[in-house]
């Protein structure tokens, strides 16, 4: 009988091998898996929910909703590549105090006219993203109530 170290050892000196391999059989496979991963979910509305708030949890599965609620409320399609982008560039920091991003946040607001592509995108905290509002970044910083300067 072997032990679980050769087992261990095995799949660590044929990792790229198995990845293709795997990845061989998922190209082949896409209908099948999709019917099924489908079907799984609906039986399983508790592991299935499960998994989801896992996964929510994690940096990129943030990143994935906010680009869900952001794709529902503004035109054109935000990619989470770009969401990814944006919030790399800046660091993971809001651009408005340096504190830790929750959200992102369109520079100039859906309602006046802004749209979702990465130009428009920039991570904010929930403080300053809530008090920024519907406003420009000028009116804003300025005080005003109003949207457009």
């Amino acid at each position: 009988m072997m032990d679980a170290a050769y087992h261990k050892a095995w799949r660590d000196a044929h990792l790229e091998s198995r990845r293709a391999q795997d990845r061989a059989y998922w190209a082949a496979h896409r209908e099948q898996k999709r019917i099924y991963n489908a079907s799984y979910g609906a039986t399983h509305p508790d592991k299935n929910a499960a998994a989801q708030a896992r996964y929510r949890k994690t940096a990129r599965g943030k990143i994935a909703a906010l680009a869900h609620r952001m794709n529902r409320r503004a035109d054109g399609k935000v990619k989470i590549s770009d969401m990814r982008y944006v919030v790399d560039l800046y660091g993971g920091r809001c651009v408005y105090c340096d504190g830790p991003y929750q959200v992102i946040d369109h520079i100039l607001p859906v309602r006046l006219g802004g749209k979702n592509n990465r130009g428009n995108l920039a991570p904010a905290c929930q403080k300053c993203n809530g008090n920024k509002g519907a406003k420009t970044v000028a009116a804003w910083l300025n005080g005003a109530e109003g949207g457009a300067v």
